[in-house]
């Protein structure tokens, strides 16, 4: 019996069952598909309005999902914000100072991710396309803007009425009341995730990842539980190479957002990481290295950073005006200044590496670029969301990524670089349905020559993880920094409990071609259930009894059928539609349940006469059926109870299903081509 490999839309189909995978929420747009901007835009200038989105409508319900909002707000155009101090408003003015500021919300995740872009006009006309203004002959109070969703950029339309309380801007707004730039990204970033406050409590990798598409590690410098990696410095090195956007940010502890501290740093800014140079400075003794990282403030104030390496620092003393450009060592603007990074780990609390891939933002083309694989799945209960290590009896059925490196890192001898990040989708979006974050992570393996791919149960008993994410979180994602020797492993990202439910996209980040791809579970057929038994006279004589007793209506008490079981078995055999099977036929019948009850029995250790529906897969794959994560999601659906539980019967009535689908693909199969008639259909 050969394999059989089954597309989600045939199996959904056959079954009359809706998708089992949830819907992409990036696949559809927020404007109810009304997507063409331009032509809205013409349609209101020649009609001579403003546009007015109905997909965001000046409601409190765009505002507050959770409760009634302590203000009565106004929608206001930037007009009519504006011309309440004489001025005509402006969307982004190119050499501005940034000057954007928080609102209600203290969205400051988003606020800090908007330094990104004022600093990088390439990612500031990704996010904002050109031929947006309030000019006349243009305006026509409607707007895009564009975020990176789940491995693609998504259009976003809004109008231009904002929130606002006795004329004032209620979020994000400019210290300069004629600037709107800042309060029209957070309205469209609001309307993608579905309103205002489904944008508090973030982070700035959050951010980062819609604003740039980039993959972001994080590092929280004065956690001691989760320690850098042990070559920071070099990745940082690397990192620059790349064109990698490096943020830090000092927290506010005891103090309040924008305060100055002794040191310089203000709490809650974010300052991005502009270079970083290794210097050795000599004295009569030795050389002394010293790793020197430059710092720009992006909000404008000037820094005067007053630990070693700073502005009037007697450590400048010793390298002349000549020595420090050769170096180097130079500050291209009052912004910028200088610090030892061993300072710089214990001034800052947070580092944020965002690693920029070409194919996403046509960046200036740095000297060396990162190799990104990205991959979509999902757990589903009872197929393969098996949870962390610990949870032994399902953890390998969750999905798996073989990673094979046969090629080193430019300066390692053994090595390679792998950066994963697992993000789960769209929860965020679906707050106000009650739908929150799941913890998540993923471990990494070493492949052994014993075991094949995926890799079985037996191997997790006898072996123990290579490495894994720090913890298991639930944010919207998890990422990791691996140095891997060469060789072959297997990714698996997981859910912390099994049998939860949640989408998810995987991405791995490799400095030399290196391979990574998802583990199709091909199962070799062990059982042929298609094989005429080869009978004695005394098993003959058996079986033909059985079948005079069935055909006498008899109940034999062989086979614990429902009568829906037992119609699907007729009815899989019945192929002149008389309702009734011939002696040969009942033979393959008899054949096909001693077969199906054998894998049955196998699986079902405990006699219970059920079986997690966990064990469906590798059962069906003993049989020789190769069935897609959708199918085998739509087949739980509907044959497993609400404790994910399979009895023999519903077995019985999903293999009537997949070898009636297969006779009739064989029927209809003409070389690659297959014709199908409406009777057919249906």
């Amino acid at each position: 019996m050969e394999s059989l490999r089954l597309t989600s839309n045939e199996f959904h189909r056959s079954l009359h069952f809706g998708s089992s995978q949830s819907e992409d929420p990036s696949s559809k747009h927020p404007d109810g598909g009304k997507t063409d901007f331009e032509s809205i835009r013409s349609e209101c200038l020649r009609q001579k309005s403003l546009y007015e989105d109905p997909g965001f409508p000046p409601s409190d319900t765009s505002v507050y999902f959770s409760c009634k909002p302590n203000y009565q707000f106004e929608w206001l155009r930037p007009h009519d914000i504006a011309g309440r101090y004489g001025l005509n408003p402006e969307l982004y003015i190119q050499g501005s100072r940034y000057d954007l500021m928080p609102g209600l919300l203290g969205d400051y995740w988003l606020l800090q991710a908007a330094t990104v872009l004022h600093n990088n006009q390439e990612l500031m006309r990704q996010v904002i396309p050109s031929n947006q203004s309030f000019s006349s002959g243009i305006y026509a109070g409607i707007f895009r803007f564009r975020f990176w969703r789940y491995g693609r950029w998504q259009q976003v339309i809004i109008d231009d009425r904002l929130p606002t309380v006795r004329g004032e801007m209620s979020f994000i707004h400019s210290k300069d009341p004629c600037h709107f730039w800042g309060a029209l990204l957070e309205k469209a970033y609001a309307k993608l995730l579905g309103s205002y406050e489904a944008l508090k409590s973030g982070f700035l990798m959050n951010a980062l990842h819609s604003l740039t598409g980039g993959l972001v590690e994080c590092y929280r410098l004065q956690d001691d539980a989760v320690p850098l990696p042990v070559n920071i410095v070099n990745a940082l090195f690397k990192s620059m190479e790349r064109h990698t956007i490096i943020l830090a940010h000092v927290k506010p502890t005891q103090s309040r957002l924008g305060t100055v501290l002794q040191n310089g740093l203000i709490t809650g800014k974010v300052y991005n990481i502009t270079d970083i140079r290794e210097i050795k400075l000599i004295s009569d003794i030795s050389e002394v290295p010293i790793t020197l990282v430059r710092l720009s403030n992006p909000w404008g104030e000037k820094i005067v950073w007053t630990g070693p390496w700073g502005e009037r620092s007697q450590e400048w003393t010793n390298i002349s005006a000549y020595e420090r450009k050769s170096m180097g060592l130079i500050c291209r603007d009052e912004s910028e200044f200088w610090m030892d990074f061993k300072d710089f780990l214990q001034a800052f609390d947070s580092l944020e590496l965002c690693h920029q891939l070409p194919d996403i933002v046509p960046l200036a083309r740095p000297p060396r670029v990162w190799r990104g694989l990205e991959f979509h799945g999902y757990w589903r209960k009872g197929v393969n969301a098996g949870g962390r290590p610990v949870c032994t009896e399902t953890h390998h059925y969750n999905p798996q990524y073989h990673i094979v490196l046969a090629k080193r890192d430019e300066d390692e001898q053994t090595r390679c670089t792998c950066l994963v990040e697992l993000t789960q989708k769209d929860r965020r979006r679906h707050k106000n349905k009650g739908r929150i974050n799941v913890d998540i992570g993923f471990v990494v393996y070493k492949c052994s020559s014993a075991y094949s791919l995926p890799l079985p149960q037996s191997y997790f008993e006898q072996h123990t993880f290579q490495d894994r994410c720090d913890f298991f979180a639930n944010g919207e994602q998890v990422s990791k920094r691996f140095l891997l020797e060469l060789g072959e492993y297997v990714l698996i990202p997981s859910t912390y409990s099994p049998h939860t439910d949640a989408d998810f996209m995987v991405r791995v980040l490799l400095e030399e071609d290196n391979t990574v791809e998802l583990v199709e579970d091909w199962s070799e057929n062990t059982l042929d259930p298609g094989a005429i038994l080869d009978l004695t006279n005394k098993d003959q004589d058996y079986v033909l009894n059985l079948y005079l007793d069935a055909a006498d209506e008899a109940n034999t008490g062989h086979f614990v059928l429902s009568l829906t079981a037992c119609k699907k078995l007729v009815s899989l055999m019945d192929t002149d539609q008389v309702a009734r099977v011939g002696y040969n036929e009942f033979l393959y019948l008899w054949n096909s349940l001693c077969t199906w009850k054998r894998a049955f029995q196998s699986f079902d250790k405990t006699s219970s006469g059920s079986l997690e529906a966990y064990h469906l897969k590798p059962l069906l794959g003993s049989l020789g059926y190769h069935l897609t994560i959708d199918v085998l999601t739509a087949i739980v659906l509907r044959f497993a109870d609400d404790n994910l539980q399979i009895r023999f019967s519903e077995l019985v009535e999903c293999l009537c299903k997949i070898t009636s689908i297969l006779n009739v693909y064989k029927s209809l199969q003409d070389g690659d081509k297959m014709m199908i008639s409406l009777d057919q259909v249906r």
